[in-house]
């Protein structure tokens, strides 16, 4: 069956759209609430429910919001391993982001004819 290039595109394009806007919200969300709000309310952390104690990743979503609200001791405050993990998680939506939008928009080169040495038979 022949594929419809322009729908797969299309599909593809939208797919972006979807989960880069979904990023923008959430990123948005944590900048707006104020991360008492945040800090407040039931644990879902199956390890501090179970052990009491906090895991390596407690306090991770509050550390978050009081990076991208400007606020680095704060988040350094709730959980120190920000320092390593908000670093990383910039640089890889920046990765994915170039990688997204280099394969969906870069600009159709032709194709270069591949050079192949002459066989004997030629």
């Amino acid at each position: 069956m022949h594929k419809d290039i322009r729908s797969t595109r299309n599909k593809e394009i939208l797919l972006f759209l979807i989960f880069w806007t979904s990023i923008a919200i959430i990123a948005l969300a944590l900048i707006l609430l104020p991360v008492e709000s945040i800090a407040f309310g039931h644990n879902l952390c199956i390890h501090k429910a179970i052990t009491h104690k906090s895991c390596p990743g407690c306090g991770m979503t509050r550390a978050f919001a009081s990076c991208l609200q400007g606020n680095i001791r704060q988040a350094i405050d709730y959980n120190r391993l920000i320092i390593i993990v908000f670093p990383l998680m910039v640089f890889i939506l920046l990765k994915k982001l170039y990688s997204d939008l280099h394969r969906l928009f870069r600009p159709s080169w032709p194709e270069l004819p591949v050079l192949r040495p002459k066989s004997e038979a030629d």
